[in-house]
């Protein structure tokens, strides 16, 4: 960054400490997203989430859980063209799954 990090607001320092945002970098698979499209400044990019079990999102900008969803439902978001949305999608899944090697 090129300002003095001591002066910022507090806005901008949790944004900048948001530990989970930072997280989303530090994927030890090394999976990349694919971008499924974009048009002008905006894209969007799929990590191909196809567990039919289900994933608990959470908005990682807003701090909210989003509750569980499978791979057929869809979430919409609506920004301003300033802004940004950021979800985590963690697996949901019981030890049958594993049991069963249901896992993708």
């Amino acid at each position: 960054m090129s300002n003095d990090l001591r002066t910022i607001s507090n806005e901008n320092k949790k944004i900048l400490l948001n530990k989970n945002v930072i997280a989303v970098d530090q994927d030890p698979l090394g999976i990349f997203g694919r971008m499924v499209y974009k048009k002008f400044s905006k894209s969007l990019f799929s990590l191909g989430l196809t567990y039919f079990g289900g994933y608990s999102v959470q908005d990682l900008w807003n701090e909210q859980q989003l509750g569980y969803m499978t791979p057929m439902d869809e979430y919409s978001v609506m920004l301003n063209h300033t802004s940004v949305s950021m979800f985590k999608a963690t697996l949901k899944m019981d030890l049958n799954d594993l049991d069963n090697n249901e896992i993708r």
